[in-house]
C-alpha cells in the first residue's frame, strides 16, 4: 500500500546582490589553505579529503574548487600563524600611524613656509588622509578575511584585496608629483607640461598595473603584458622627475641642491621596488611571500609618501629661510641668524 502523495517541494527564497566569496581552509600542516596552499595536508574526521577545499554548503554556486576569479590576490590562497597574521596588521597599523603623525607635522609646520612653497605642505596632508583610509581599510579587510581556528587563520570572509592601493595611487601620484614641481620652483608653460607628462604617466602606470595583478594567482600574459606596460609608464615618469630635480638643482644653493639630490635618491629608490611586491607571487608564493610582500609595500609608502613630504618641506623652509621669510628664519635650525653666538664663541 502506498503511502500519500509527496507534497509539492518547497521552494528557497533565492538571494539576490553579491554574495560574499567563503573560503574554509583545511589546515596542511606549512601554512597553506588544501588545495590551494603547499605541503601535504592532514585529513581530519568531518573534514575534507586532503588536497581539497571545503566549500560553503550553503552556497550552491561554490560547487567546485575556488577560481582565480574568486581569488584574485594570492593572500587569500593560505592560512597564517599567528605570527605571520599579526605580523601583516601591524604593519598597516604602523603605517596608518605614520601617515596620521606625518598629517599633523605637515599642518603645524606649514606657517613657517612662505605662501610660495606653502601648497606642498598642504598637499601632503592630502596624500596622508587618502594613505590613511586606505591603510585602515586594508586592516579592516584582512582582519575580517581571516578565522582563528585553533590552529591558524584560514580564510573565511570577505576576499582581502589589494585594489583599494591601486585606488589610493590614483589620488596620491600625482599630488606627490605636483609637489615636485611646487618646491622646484617650476612655473609657467614648462609647470602645465610636466604635470600633464606626470599625471598621465603616473595614471597610466597604476591602472595597467591594476589590470595586470588580476592575473597574479595564475602569472599568465595578463599579469605579465600589463606588468611590462606598467614599467614602461614609470621609465617615462623617472625621466619627467629626474629632468625636474635637475632644473630645481640648478638654480638652488649647495645646500638646496643636496637636499634635492636626497629627494631624487629616495625617489629612484622607494619607488622602484613597488614591482618587486608586484611580483611577489611568482617570485615565493606562500605564507612568507605575503608577509614580505606588504611589508614592501608598506616601507615603499612610508618612504615614498611620508618622507618624501617631510624633506620637501624641509626644502621648502630653507628656500624661504633663504629668500627672507621671517618665519622660516624663526622655525630653522639649520638657518644661522645674525643675533645668534656662535657656538664657539665665548659668552660676554
Amino acid at each position: 500500500m502506498r503511502g500519500p502523495a509527496p507534497g509539492p517541494r518547497r521552494r528557497g527564497r533565492r538571494r539576490t546582490g553579491r554574495s560574499r566569496h567563503r573560503l574554509t581552509a583545511v589546515d596542511d600542516g606549512v601554512g597553506g589553505v588544501g588545495g590551494v596552499g603547499r605541503g601535504v595536508g592532514r585529513h581530519r574526521a568531518g573534514s575534507p579529503p586532503t588536497g581539497t577545499v571545503a566549500l560553503d554548503p550553503r552556497r550552491p554556486e561554490n560547487s567546485g574548487p575556488p577560481t582565480k576569479e574568486s581569488v584574485v590576490t594570492f593572500e587569500n590562497l593560505f592560512s597564517y600563524s599567528v605570527a605571520q597574521f599579526e605580523v601583516v596588521l601591524g604593519v598597516f597599523t604602523l603605517t596608518a600611524a605614520v601617515f596620521a603623525a606625518c598629517l599633523v607635522y605637515s599642518l603645524a609646520t606649514a606657517k613657517s613656509i612662505s605662501p610660495r612653497y606653502r601648497l606642498t605642505s598642504y598637499l601632503t596632508g592630502v596624500v596622508m588622509v587618502s594613505a590613511f583610509f586606505e591603510l585602515g581599510l586594508l586592516a579592516l579587510r584582512w582582519y575580517g578575511g581571516f578565522t582563528w581556528d585553533g590552529t591558524a587563520y584560514v580564510p573565511s570572509g570577505d576576499l582581502f584585496s589589494n585594489g583599494f592601493r591601486y585606488m589610493n595611487w590614483s589620488i596620491d601620484v600625482p599630488v606627490l608629483l605636483t609637489q615636485l614641481l611646487i618646491v622646484g620652483g617650476i612655473t609657467g608653460t614648462l609647470f602645465f607640461r610636466r604635470w600633464a607628462a606626470f599625471v598621465v604617466a603616473g595614471l597610466a602606470m597604476i591602472w595597467t598595473g591594476y589590470v595586470g595583478q588580476f592575473d597574479e594567482v595564475d602569472g599568465g600574459a595578463q599579469f605579465w603584458v600589463w606588468g611590462g606596460v606598467s614599467t614602461v609608464f614609470y621609465l617615462w615618469l623617472l625621466v619627467v622627475a629626474y629632468q625636474t630635480i635637475r632644473d630645481a638643482k640648478a638654480k638652488s644653493s649647495p645646500g638646496v641642491a643636496k637636499m634635492f639630490t636626497a629627494v631624487w635618491y629616495l625617489f629612484l629608490v622607494s619607488w622602484s621596488i613597488y614591482p618587486l611586491a608586484y611580483l611577489m607571487p611568482q617570485i615565493w608564493s606562500d605564507p612568507n611571500g605575503v608577509v614580505l610582500r606588504n611589508l614592501i609595500y608598506s616601507s615603499a609608502d612610508i618612504a615614498s609618501k611620508a618622507v618624501y613630504g617631510v624633506l620637501l618641506a624641509a626644502i621648502a623652509q630653507k628656500l624661504s629661510a633663504e629668500e627672507g621669510y621671517q618665519p622660516a628664519i624663526d622655525g630653522s635650525s639649520w638657518v644661522e641668524r645674525p643675533d645668534a653666538p656662535h657656538p664657539g664663541a665665548t659668552p660676554r
